[in-house]
């Protein structure tokens, strides 16, 4: 097999027009004339690129991104919350767990009265690990979330610089906290809560109205109101009848989640369990409100 020598055209030494270039070097391979090659001088520079946008335009993506920031910083502070309630459980447990312990080791060799009046003495400091000290806890936790909410709810209204806008014959009541948010977000963003999320909401703020305005208690009597349309629950928890006064379905929900207790009164009693399903609860309803959010155009 014999090697054929590849034929190579000289370049010409002038084109009559740029078509006539262009069809040369269509056809042929500059690395093909080394000779012809000599180094040159250039100086270049990057150039920014300029885009004139409508100022709407402009302003919609600027709340697009600062709505996404807002809901990255409302998702991060709800697992920081989440792990300040496991964190904090924790260290209740264990004091708890360590302290019981504590009481078997130190009274196991004592006599029978020794270690009764032992017991006794630390009685209270028992019904503080488990009791109070979870119950204040829990409590407190219902009561921060509910405001860590209902600020985000603002936060989120804010960054969107929602706006209500009222027909002269339509009736808003615009009200304060969770209602007047909900009332922008559906006014000025047609956003609407899911009616079983906006009902659940309204229940943990009635407990947590109870937690912080009548220390946990739900009003009770012994006696059976007379009013009309008045809404009460039967409880027998000692064998008399206690009058409860409260909304059945409230009642119904306060008992699904195990949250009051009776003792000299009837307690609201938040629960480990509770307080997690809150941290479920806040995750699902931002996750939806951005979803939702993100989509539309303001």
């Amino acid at each position: 097999m014999t090697n054929k020598k590849k034929i190579i055209d000289p370049i010409p030494e002038t084109f009559d027009s740029y078509e006539e270039a262009a069809e040369f070097w269509d056809s042929h391979d500059t690395t093909d004339y080394p000779e012809n090659w000599h180094p040159v001088k250039v100086i270049s520079e990057f150039r920014e690129r300029r885009y004139d946008l409508e100022k709407n335009i402009v302003m919609a993506l600027e709340k697009q991104t600062n709505i996404r920031n807002e809901f990255f910083l409302i998702k991060y502070e709800v697992s920081q919350i989440q792990q300040f309630l496991e964190f904090n459980n924790s260290a209740i447990e264990h004091y708890r767990v360590n302290f019981g312990q504590w009481l078997l080791e130190k009274s196991q060799d004592m006599p029978d009265d020794q270690k009764k009046e032992f017991l006794s003495f630390h009685h209270a400091n028992l019904l503080n690990m488990n009791f109070d000290f979870p119950n204040i806890f829990f409590s407190n936790f219902v009561t921060t979330w509910f405001s860590f909410l209902e600020v985000s709810l603002f936060e989120i209204c804010k960054t969107l610089d929602l706006k209500v806008t009222v027909d002269i014959n339509e009736k808003v009541d615009i009200r304060d906290g969770i209602d007047r948010a909900r009332t922008f977000l559906v006014k000025g963003a047609e956003y609407n809560f899911k009616p079983d999320t906006w009902e659940e909401l309204d229940y943990i703020r009635k407990i947590r109205n109870i937690i912080i305005h009548n220390q946990g208690r739900i009003n009770y009597s012994y006696n059976k109101s007379s009013k009309k349309n008045s809404s009460f629950v039967e409880l027998k928890p000692f064998g008399d009848v206690l009058y409860v006064n409260i909304d059945k379905k409230f009642f119904a929900y306060l008992e699904s989640y195990h949250l009051y207790d009776v003792f000299d009164y009837v307690y609201i009693r938040p629960t480990l369990s509770y307080c997690r399903h809150l941290i479920t609860f806040a995750k699902e309803l931002f996750d939806d409100l951005d979803k939702n959010l993100a989509t539309q155009r303001f």
